[in-house]
């Protein structure tokens, strides 16, 4: 069974599902724009700042090693203008 094993910095998990009679994971997810503001003074403790350089705007799932598998992946972007870039 596939999982949503993490995601990093700058992604908002919207919606997950799990469909049992194709063993498929769907994740919709939003990738938000860089905040260069952060500096390790003005975050919580170091553990975050090293979070967010570690991962940044990743997706990452496991997928089971006994067999093979199809991933699928489609993309929507914010506005038609920002669709329309090569």
């Amino acid at each position: 069974m596939p999982i949503l094993a993490g995601h990093g910095y700058g992604v908002s998990i919207e919606h997950m599902r799990f469909q049992l009679d194709q063993q498929a994971l769907t994740v919709e997810y939003a990738v938000h724009p860089d905040d260069d503001a952060l500096t390790v003074s003005s975050a919580h403790n170091l553990g975050e700042v090293r979070e967010r350089r570690r991962r940044p705007r990743s997706v990452e799932c496991h997928l089971p090693a006994c067999g093979g598998w199809d991933v699928e992946i489609f993309t929507k972007a914010s506005s038609d203008r920002i669709q329309k870039l090569p």
